[in-house]
């Protein structure tokens, strides 16, 4: 299959591609910088907000589906550059729905957890009302939404996956790799409210779900909570840390940064039911793998 994946250069990007390729899929890596990193297909460099970019792309490649994964990421970046957040998600989001259902191609966007809000109830199902408390997750709804309009008025036909927290090698920026590399460093580990529950799934349960979303006739024009069955404090995320790394360092606790979603547990029975996909890569199994993977780098 002729498969577009914007955002290729990122954290989830990078894998996806590489086991897309691995599949035998025709894949063109589409992202706004250059990669720093070899990828096994063809790069098209462009910006998701610039049409005539994303036009070209999926001309010169004949695209017969397209993965989304580009666009700013993060409450923190939201915060920051609230703009920007809004221009990248919704008009970038616009611009790739468009084209895919120009090309009468099947669209998967990379949404967000962000876009339930704070949900008082375990757990959180696909058809909960959406009430996003950042900028981050308003830009995850409008964009779901404008893919919903396109599949309304045009036709397309999309599958959206809604991201708990991912994980995993190489994604540097992430709260468990950023914690495991404090811990191994020896340094004192500062988190901001303890008690946050979250929800943390490995990059390859990820990906695995999107290769299956990708070919799935089930998963047409269906939301899909994309997470696992664990979900921990940030306290109890640190500890499993420490024991795992065999670390014993001083961790100090503040208060919960503005704006974030507190509580979050997704219910992913209806991918497990319909796409018969399930995360197979446990939280401790996760950390041990980036606990080594980060004391090999360094070795």
């Amino acid at each position: 299959m002729r498969v577009l994946v914007t955002g290729a250069s990122g954290f989830i990007g990078r894998y996806l591609v590489r086991a897309l390729a691995e599949s035998g899929d025709d894949v063109l890596a589409f992202d706004i910088s250059p990669t720093r990193k070899k990828l096994p297909c063809p790069y098209f460099m462009g910006d998701i907000t610039d049409y005539l970019a994303v036009d070209r792309a999926f001309s010169e490649h004949r695209t017969e589906a397209a993965i989304h994964l580009a666009g700013q990421t993060g409450v923190a970046a939201s915060i920051d550059k609230p703009d920007d957040t809004i221009r990248s998600n919704v008009l970038g989001t616009f611009n790739i729905a468009h084209r895919t259902m120009k090309s009468n191609a099947k669209l998967l966007f990379a949404s967000s957890r962000e876009v339930y809000g704070e949900k008082p109830g375990f757990p959180t199902v696909e058809s909960a009302s959406l009430a996003p408390v950042n900028v981050y997750g308003l830009s995850k709804m409008l964009a779901e939404e404008t893919i919903r309009w396109f599949a309304s008025s045009g036709g397309l036909r999309y599958c959206i996956l809604r991201l708990t927290n991912v994980y995993g090698p190489g994604g540097d920026s992430y709260v468990v790799q950023k914690l495991v590399r404090r811990a191994l460093s020896g340094d004192t580990i500062e988190i901001m409210g303890g008690n946050q529950l979250m929800n943390f799934v490995h990059v390859t349960d990820v990906v695995e779900a999107f290769k299956i979303a990708l070919r799935s006739k089930s998963s047409e024009n269906q939301i899909f909570n994309v997470g696992s069955g664990e979900t921990v404090t940030v306290r109890e995320l640190v500890n499993s840390i420490l024991e795992l790394s065999k670390r014993n360092i001083k961790v100090i606790e503040g208060p919960p940064p503005p704006s974030i979603v507190f509580n979050f547990s997704p219910d992913i029975s209806l991918v497990q039911h319909l796409l018969g996909w399930t995360p197979r890569i446990s939280l401790k199994d996760g950390i041990r793998g980036l606990i080594d993977s980060l004391v090999i780098a360094h070795s």
